[in-house]
């Protein structure tokens, strides 16, 4: 009995709209993807409600696999105690050897709530915790943390004019600036950085090293500024997050197939 759960009612309203609007158009593309699936890509991104992967990607049924967690985190579970739970390493094994996609996405955001908790607590890394009732949400961030910070703490050394270096594959590094324009807060600075932090994380899966080695598997980092919409990709060629529009489009393309 739903009742005066105004709440369920919204998520209601938004089948309504969708048998109304969406269900017919949908449905042909279920059918299309049943027979025939092939994924393109697996994003992995944040579970902020604000973040709608697939309307902002424009992906139809079977196009793309999305992976939440709040932070966007690929954890590496060889820090992590044995018995934790794998879910993220799971559904990149479900993407890759299972449905064979090349692509990896991993999709940060302005005003990441799970970004913002780690950057104003990242003093706190190597305290211990103040009593088991901690946050079980803070304390899984900070455990998939440490080095996000540390890379943060060289950035902010340099007064992010400097680039820093990063490793998707064992030898191969990456430099990377981090808004040395100053176009955004602190926190902005550190969900970017986190973002590519994931990537590294990316090698520590036993079934994903070969094929990043070999470029059967690509990854990529995205960031979302929410305050304008605008979509940043991380250019390997230009070691920037580079605004994605008409007049970069070509080049950020171009970059990308030449990775």
């Amino acid at each position: 009995m739903i009742g005066k759960c105004s709440a369920m009612q919204t998520v209601l309203n938004g089948f309504l709209r969708y048998r109304a609007n969406l269900r017919g158009e949908l449905l042909e593309k279920f059918k299309v993807a049943s027979v025939d699936l092939n994924p393109q890509a697996v994003m992995v991104t944040c579970v902020d409600s604000r973040i709608l992967a697939s309307r902002i990607t424009q992906a139809n049924p079977g196009e793309i696999l999305i992976t939440r967690n709040p932070g966007n985190l690929v954890p590496n579970y060889n820090v992590l105690p044995a018995k934790t739970s794998r879910p993220e390493e799971a559904a990149l094994e479900l993407a890759c050897l299972h449905d064979h996609v090349d692509t990896i996405v991993v999709a940060g955001h302005a005003d990441c709530k799970a970004m913002n908790l780690v950057h104003d607590n990242r003093d706190q890394l190597f305290k211990p915790a103040k009593s088991e009732k901690e946050s079980l949400l803070k304390s899984w961030l900070m455990a998939n943390s440490a080095p996000t910070i540390k890379k943060y703490s060289e950035f902010e050394k340099n007064s992010f004019k400097k680039t820093s270096s990063f490793s998707i594959v064992d030898g191969q590094k990456f430099e990377a600036y981090i808004d040395p324009e100053n176009e955004y807060g602190n926190n902005d600075k550190f969900s970017m950085i986190n973002t590519l932090v994931q990537l590294e994380n990316l090698k520590h899966y036993s079934f994903l090293k070969e094929p990043l080695e070999t470029n059967k598997v690509r990854a990529y980092a995205l960031w979302l500024d929410i305050y304008n919409g605008d979509i940043l990709i991380f250019s390997f060629k230009e070691k920037r997050f580079v605004k994605l529009n008409d007049n970069t489009y070509e080049r950020l393309v171009s970059g990308i197939n030449a990775a």
